[in-house]
């Protein structure tokens, strides 16, 4: 009767564990691949709805992946920024930007441009005229003007960023 009463627990133990790790598989993050030329077709659009940030930076640029957390910490007060924030990864493997994801999920939108590095340069100003390519970059548009500012480098601290997008919120 107690090994009838062992195994019993024990496929619910193993039910559990299996519902446990399809939960973690599908809630891993979700990003958006698209090539160059369809991400400039949105981002030359004005937004509609809110303004939005875009930041773009890769998994192996250590200054990029150190400002993450700051960018995330706009969700925690979405109402008060009224922001939305767009990451848009350079790496060179979607399976790279894949497996960092897992490891750091985000909440942020995340967008993956597949052909950046083979694209010709003149994509770089489209973005930001005084962008040289070097990441992190980011950029703010808002809803009334097709002008956007860019921070040029990365943010010290979170401080510095709810600063500079203060700054831009209030222009």
């Amino acid at each position: 009767m107690s090994i009838y009463l062992l195994s019993k627990n024990a496929g619910k133990i193993v039910l559990s564990l299996a519902m446990f790790f399809a939960a973690v598989t599908l809630s891993a993050q979700d990003f958006r691949s698209m090539t160059v030329s369809d991400f400039l077709e949105i981002y030359q659009q004005e937004p509609t709805e809110e303004p939005v940030l875009y930041n773009f930076w890769a998994s192996w640029c250590g200054p990029c992946v150190k400002e993450l957390p700051y960018f995330e910490s706009l969700h925690d007060d979405a109402e008060q920024t009224e922001v939305k924030v767009v990451l848009v990864s350079l790496d060179f493997a979607e399976a790279r930007l894949q497996t960092f994801l897992e490891n750091r999920p985000l909440i942020s939108e995340v967008i993956f441009l597949t052909d950046w590095s083979g694209a010709d340069e003149e994509w770089i100003p489209t973005v930001h005229p005084e962008w040289s390519g070097a990441i992190p970059i980011t950029v703010f548009q808002t809803l009334s003007s097709d002008t956007k500012a860019a921070q040029l480098d990365a943010f010290e601290d979170e401080a510095e960023l709810r600063s500079w997008l203060s700054a831009q919120l209030a222009n």
